[in-house]
């Protein structure tokens, strides 16, 4: 957390780092599945935001194109 809210850039940016410095396979499956879930969250709530709004998300804290190829856009 910073700052009292989460910052998924800067969890992304940790998460980066690790994925740099380490070759150790435990850290990297971790990482791999925690990245696979928050990219399975993020097109869980895309969807459902669409669904009931009828608008394209549209991204609020990461590049429209990190969002769109997440959900394979």
């Amino acid at each position: 957390m910073r700052g009292g809210k989460h910052d998924f850039p800067f969890f992304l940016s940790i998460g980066k780092n690790v994925k740099e410095r380490t070759e150790n396979p435990d850290l990297l499956a971790v990482y791999g599945r925690l990245l696979a879930g928050s990219k399975n969250h993020l097109n869980a709530f895309v969807r459902n935001i669409e669904a009931v709004t009828g608008e394209t998300y549209v991204a609020q804290r990461i590049s429209q194109k990190e969002v769109d190829e997440f959900l394979g856009r």
